[in-house]
């Protein structure tokens, strides 16, 4: 995913994602680590037993031998307990890089979307999702995949915001974690190794989010999406195959957060405060579990906080092969209406909602432009979604990123008013009055490789912004 036009920032970006989940799955990452755990797990199995079947052997010959045989058989005996030791050593060696390499990940995410307070946390993570959704060409023969890879950090990222509101919103009723919350340490620096809120909430959040569709790397369920290499697994899958897909997803994805990760060992001398990790450990463990178990059930509950981003971001980085960005803005028209369902709460949809708005943050918007007097020109610009937390969820906070047709790269910031965005009908109708030649002036200006031939709309609804943001030069919008 690293290009030598990306800065430094996107770069770390694109370097997490890839660090996650790759096209290559053949490559260092954490889905790579549940692929390889999945994939070895019978063959350490297999060994492991055949190893205590020969033990149980060689007991049972040493009640009955004689003096002559039994230095060698209690010889035999030791050699074969060391081998089944060594063997439960690597399995567990394993296991604690496994969970290693996932804390680290989830570090390195929580440095680039949480800041000393809120409202620098809100700023980063829009930064954040922004970039994820601008690293994405919106087409091509691979683009299922792409997104597929760009998903977990994703959700894992809008659960933590989500949590966040509801929290301030007084709406989290959860005794497990409001005993854990304190507001004046929040966004204070603090490791997963050290018994408190990040380890006992923000940790289960951000390994259910990101490691919520991680049983798809079993080879069983990697049978049945892909058949002998020949199947799109990103087909519209039957009824029956769909309903074995979530269940098998499930219960894999919970065998590998309990067993392929499983729990942080404690470092260091003190028994009571050994004692109390474990204790806070198992209980994050069973709080990540119903996080899991949640998330996939029709009821309402906790778990919202992962279900409701994972359902915003199937439609946001969708894997299906006729994906659109005009299907964009319909993710949060989608959360409420599952609330109106009674599918997901009305607390945790509207929560989302004020954060996100309609326009997903990346999201290429076209608008009427206005003259010095406040007055719509005969013209339209250029903008890119920057911002969480727009007053209005119709009116996107956004970075202009073209003034009088020409691409520039320090814009401003402002608000685009309903009126004036052309993703709705009422503003588009404002420029039926300027006539097809001077609009085809404005797109060609605007776009790459205009042909006239090939278009299809004059006024078009949004714009691609993949191509702008490629360049270098154009990937600090955020700047102030």
């Amino acid at each position: 995913m690293l290009k030598s036009t990306y800065n430094k920032y996107t770069q770390s970006v694109s370097a997490l994602l890839s660090s996650i989940h790759n096209i290559n799955n053949e490559s260092p990452s954490l889905f790579y680590d549940a692929a390889q755990y999945f994939r070895q797990k019978h063959a350490f199995k297999t060994e492991s037993d055949a190893l205590q079947q020969l033990i149980n052997q060689v007991e049972l010959n040493l009640k009955t031998a004689g003096k002559a045989e039994i230095d060698t058989l209690q010889q035999e005996f030791k050699q074969l307990q060391n081998k089944l030791k060594e063997l439960d050593d690597l399995k567990e060696s394993r296991r604690q890089a496994r969970l290693t390499h996932a804390l680290e990940t989830c570090y390195k995410l929580l440095a680039l979307t949480e800041g000393a307070n809120a409202q620098d946390t809100a700023i980063k993570t829009a930064r954040f999702l922004g970039t994820v959704l601008l690293l994405s060409p919106g087409e091509g023969k691979y683009l299922a995949e792409l997104h597929k890879c760009f998903k977990p950090a994703y959700k894992a990222v809008l659960s933590l915001r989500l949590l966040d509101e509801l929290i301030n919103q007084n709406v989290i009723k959860n005794t497990y974690i409001l005993s854990e919350y304190d507001e004046n340490i929040r966004f204070k620096e603090s490791d997963f190794s050290v018994v408190g809120y990040k380890q006992s909430v923000i940790l289960p959040i951000l390994l259910s989010a990101i490691f919520q569709d991680v049983g798809l790397q079993h080879p069983e369920l990697s049978k049945l999406l892909k058949g002998d290499g020949t199947l799109d697994e990103f087909r519209l899958l039957a009824d029956e195959e769909r309903k074995k897909m979530l269940a098998l997803n499930r219960q894999y994805t919970l065998e590998y957060l309990t067993e392929g990760l499983g729990l942080q060992s404690y470092r260091g001398n003190n028994k009571q405060e050994q004692q109390a990790f474990i204790q806070v450990e198992e209980k994050r463990q069973q709080f990540q579990i119903s996080l899991i178990k949640g998330a996939t059930s029709s009821t309402m509950g906790i778990a919202e906080i992962v279900k409701v981003p994972q359902i915003y971001t199937s439609i946001v980085l969708s894997t299906k092969r006729d994906y659109s960005r005009q299907d964009l803005a319909k993710a949060a028209v989608l959360i409420e209406q599952l609330a109106v369902k009674k599918a997901i709460s009305a607390q945790s949809a509207e929560a989302f909602v004020k954060i996100v708005g309609y326009f997903p943050q990346g999201y290429g918007v076209t608008y009427i432009a206005k003259d010095l007097r406040g007055n719509d020109m005969d013209n339209y610009e250029f903008a890119i979604v920057t911002q969480l937390y727009p007053k209005h969820k119709l009116e996107p906070i956004c970075r202009s990123v073209s003034r009088n047709q020409v691409y520039m790269t320090a814009g401003k910031t402002f608000i685009v008013p309903r009126s004036n965005n052309l993703h709705f009908p009422a503003a588009r109708k404002k420029l039926e009055r300027v006539d097809e030649k001077r609009l085809t002036e404005i797109l060609a200006k605007l776009s790459h490789n205009f042909n006239s031939t090939q278009v299809s709309d004059l006024v078009p609804v949004l714009w691609e912004p993949f191509d702008y943001f490629s360049m270098e030069g154009n990937q600090n919008i955020w700047g102030r």
